[in-house]
């Protein structure tokens, strides 16, 4: 039997090491190293500075770094952490989710695109896969029939009752705009722009109108300073806005007169009839899968760039789905023109996102009760008052709104679903319906019958698009609200100024969209 050392027992070899480690120093900031299958990293000495070194069946596995360390004998012990399970979700049965406005190509090109998704219910929907997939799928068709998957939306998302989500494309151009000078508030509110970008003194990062006088401060309350550059008019500079920056993008270009529909899997295997939300898509498909990637016939094809979408009709003030494309959409365009033999509606692309005004109908009534709806003051017809877009003068239309709600409307505007305009339904150059533009108009000071003065607020087209040839189908008109905003109970009156080019009977609809 061989002789043993005396002091070199194991046991005594261990201790010295376990004491070896205990004087190991560990600098810097801890580090705490989750590893998948929860094994322990190893820590190793050289000259006196602590090192770890992972397990070598771990090696390949990715480590995760957090500002904490386990130190227990010696060692800094990496145990499993996995990421926190989402809590499974229960689909619903009852979804209503559409495809609202889109566009497969722009005036910068093929990916200058966009998809709109509204909830047609009154109630938020919070996205949930139907096969307990990651979530929902917008996708478009190959010209071979396959799928394409542009985007998923995820379990968990939240899309307000009667509002927007919104898709687009790697050239999307509605979300910037490079005329004038930004004005970017911290938070999801939309950008909005003074032009022109001399009246911006963009050292100071201050928002000035003509004359030096302060409109507004960066940084600071974003929606105060929203509510105070809204204040300024549209006669002394052009106010517009950022319109909706998308909630998420792809980089896959739709092509020309193809087809999308969106899914309630991520799945592709399980994109089927039984799993589509809805589709939109145009006639000239053909071949496999051709209807799933659209509703009834489909639309009539198009060519070309241009400004313009194609937006569902409104019924009764909310977008109307009777399972037929071509029944259920208007094409608008900023010109009114022809693309590939397709007629346009006067009108402008306005993609909304999360963040945008909902719909929200407020109380409203005549400006002034007392007297017809036909006549003045509520009625104003200006012959005279003729322009580029005014050819046979101008209409006011004079209305008061009232706050009806339990909440301060920080932000008002109105879309316009149904207007007699160029090309709209019915239009005959020449004929007995009558052309109207919308136009932006001031504040003006009205009395009433009964001899009371009011001032009544002016509205301002939203921009961009820019729309030469005025406002039309889908256009929106901002109301500028104080830096209050209007309180429950509380009213306001204003003025929607139309530019008369073709005289003859007319139509002026719109939907009040609002943000408390």
């Amino acid at each position: 039997m061989a002789r043993r050392k005396a002091g070199s027992s194991p046991n005594l070899k261990k201790e010295r090491r376990r004491r070896r480690r205990r004087r190991a120093i560990i600098l810097g900031l801890g580090l705490s190293l989750s590893l998948a299958g929860g094994i322990f990293a190893r820590l190793a000495s050289r000259n006196g500075i602590a090192i770890l070194k992972p397990a070598p069946a771990q090696s390949a596995r990715n480590l995760t770094l957090s500002k904490e360390y386990i130190y227990a004998g010696g060692r800094l012990v990496a145990t499993e952490q996995p990421p926190a399970a989402a809590a499974p979700c229960t689909p619903s049965s009852s979804v209503n989710v559409i495809i609202s406005e889109f566009r497969f190509r722009g005036p910068q090109g093929a990916n200058d695109e966009f998809i709109e998704l509204y909830n047609a219910s009154d109630s938020p929907v919070s996205v949930c896969a139907s096969d307990g997939s990651s979530g929902w799928t917008l996708a478009s068709r190959t010209t071979d029939g396959a799928p394409t998957e542009l985007v998923t939306v995820p379990n968990g998302t939240n899309i307000p009752a009667r509002g927007h989500y919104l898709s687009a494309g790697s050239g999307y151009s509605l979300g910037t705009n490079t005329n004038g000078a930004r004005f970017d508030p911290p938070d999801a509110n939309p950008t909005w722009i003074l032009n022109p970008p001399t009246k911006v003194d963009q050292l100071s990062g201050a928002i000035m109108e003509s004359g030096n006088t302060l409109v507004s401060s960066l940084p600071g309350n974003s929606k105060s300073n929203i509510a105070k550059a809204q204040m300024v008019l549209a006669s002394a500079t052009s106010l517009t806005r950022l319109t909706a920056n998308s909630n998420s993008s792809y980089a896959t270009d739709i092509a020309d007169n193809a087809g999308v529909a969106l899914f309630s899997t991520s799945n592709p295997s399980n994109f089927s009839a039984e799993r589509r939300l809805d589709a939109v898509g145009f006639s000239s498909m053909s071949g496999a899968n051709a209807d799933l990637y659209r509703e009834g016939a489909g639309l009539a094809p198009i060519s070309g760039d241009g400004e313009y979408s194609f937006v569902r009709k409104l019924a009764s003030g909310y977008p109307q789905d009777t399972n037929n494309n071509s029944a259920d959409f208007y094409f608008v365009s900023t010109t009114g023109g022809t693309f590939g033999g397709v007629v346009s509606v006067l009108g402008a692309p306005g993609p909304e996102n999360l963040s945008s005004p909902i719909n929200r109908n407020l109380a409203y009534s005549l400006f002034d009760p007392a007297v017809a709806q036909s006549s003045a003051p509520n009625r104003i017809r200006c012959s005279t008052c003729t322009s580029p877009n005014a050819q046979y003068g101008t209409l006011a239309v004079l209305r008061t709104f009232t706050n009806n709600s339990n909440q301060t409307v920080t932000r008002l505007r109105f879309r316009l679903y149904d207007l007699t305009t160029l090309n709209s339904p019915g239009y005959v150059a020449g004929g007995a319906q009558a052309d109207m533009r919308v136009l932006n108009s001031s504040d003006i000071t009205v009395t009433r019958s009964d001899g009371s003065t009011v001032t009544v607020r002016g509205t301002v087209v939203e921009t961009p698009p820019d729309q030469p040839n005025g406002g039309g189908l889908n256009t929106s008109l901002l109301l500028p609200l104080s830096d209050a905003g209007l309180r429950p109970g509380e009213s306001i009156s204003a003025q929607f100024l139309l530019g008369v080019q073709q005289n003859g009977y007319y139509r002026f609809y719109s939907v009040m969209e609002a943000l408390p």
